[in-house]
């Protein structure tokens, strides 16, 4: 520097003199997504000032500035969660506060934040089928907690699970996912594990379940046939299976039904049923017989739709029903009533002789799950047992 002086139309300069600016001490460390970093360094204080941290935002092409700490020495340690929940650099500056009001600026250092935790899903995964997602935080040798957050658009907000621990080795972690399982929406999931200095996050992982009957056949244990199974009938749970299927209620809402019959006829009522689901032919309900104890009469006032049940023939107490074999399945009994060998209806008369067309659930000659039986060679007793199919 120098300064130069003018009069009558000369000019003077002084010699020149070096003047030395001493910038401020700036440092910040890099952070896992959701966590806070700080801002830490010094300024040359003589005397008590303020420091604030200072953060440029492109979409507003200017500084936005973090409240103000006060300090004896010029030191400081700010606290930096602004953007805390998104991978990516930020650049931040720490702006000195004299008591006259004049500024000091420190040096610009670029902030990064990263996802250091990783999330995978096992989707899609049928509707009303339960998922999960599963992933690994860094661990320094004992388990974190972690739980699964999912984007509530209703709300404008993130629902949390319940929270699990991971594997103290490796960080591991399994979240079941059953919110909104009865859906078929897109959703935003992202798992958060609670660290010492704040909440780490994952990416975010968008979560499908498709519409499906998802068919799943099992061996039937005895349990599931409990509330009437007995000896003497002709068939045991060894030779039966237990199928579980999505269909359509009357609500036209999906629900998971169950259905149990002979091992030899399994394959050919689950595929009945996916064919009925993918057709939308609604079916009132169908619980396991264990519900009723077994009692035809009570499921066909239930309009229960169900296959084996180790019964007689309603009305001929001394046949086994071909339910007994798991050889026949009954479907939506009040909109297709039965007439026993004394002529009586059940579960009433109504629709017993009277079939208009259009009634919800009722069985017509082009209804999904007649065709999809004849087409497997099953028999529909049409005419007098309107919900019966059987092929023995």
């Amino acid at each position: 520097w120098r300064v130069s002086a003018t009069a009558d139309g000369r000019t003077v300069r002084s010699g020149e003199v070096t003047v030395a600016r001493e910038q401020p001490s700036v440092r910040v460390d890099d952070v896992a997504v959701g966590l806070p970093s700080y801002l830490t360094g010094s300024f040359n204080a003589a005397e008590p000032m303020q420091v604030r941290g200072e953060v440029w935002v492109p979409s507003k092409n200017r500084w936005s500035s973090i409240a103000p700490v006060a300090t004896d020495d010029g030191s400081f340690n700010l606290k930096l969660t602004y953007g805390a929940e998104a991978a990516g650099t930020q650049q931040w500056r720490a702006v000195g506060i004299w008591p006259d009001g004049s500024r000091e600026y420190s040096a610009t250092v670029t902030l990064t934040r990263s996802y250091q935790a990783t999330i995978h899903h096992d989707g899609p995964k049928p509707i009303l089928a339960a998922g999960k997602l599963t992933g690994a935080f860094k661990t320094d040798g004992n388990p974190v907690r972690v739980w699964g957050e999912v984007w509530r658009a209703d709300v404008n907000r993130w629902s949390r699970t319940a929270s699990v621990e991971t594997a103290s080795v490796g960080g591991a972690y399994t979240i079941p996912l059953t919110f909104g399982a009865n859906s078929t929406a897109a959703q935003l999931w992202r798992v958060a594990a609670q660290r010492p200095t704040g909440v780490e996050y994952t990416p975010q992982v968008t979560y499908r379940r498709t519409l499906d009957a998802n068919a799943v056949i099992t061996q039937t244990t005895l349990a599931e046939v409990s509330g009437h199974y007995r000896s003497g009938c002709p068939v045991g749970p060894n030779d039966l299976r237990t199928i579980r299927v999505n269909h359509w209620n009357f609500d036209w809402k999906v629900v998971r039904g169950e259905i149990i019959v002979h091992k030899s006829r399994a394959n050919d009522v689950a595929a009945v049923f996916t064919d009925a689901f993918n057709k939308k032919f609604p079916i009132h309900q169908m619980v396991n017989p264990n519900k009723f104890g077994g009692n035809d009469p009570k499921m066909m006032a239930a309009n229960n739709t169900s296959g084996f049940n180790c019964r007689k023939v309603v009305g001929n107490p001394n046949v086994w029903s071909p339910h007994a074999r798991g050889i026949a399945v009954d479907i939506n009994p009040a909109q297709n009533p039965y007439r026993d060998p004394t002529g009586k209806w059940w579960p009433s008369t109504r629709y017993s002789s009277y079939r208009p067309a259009g009634v919800k659930g009722m069985l017509y000659s082009h209804s999904a799950p007649v065709k999809a039986f004849k087409a497997r060679g099953w028999q529909w007793l049409s005419g007098w047992d309107w919900h019966h199919f059987e092929k023995r």
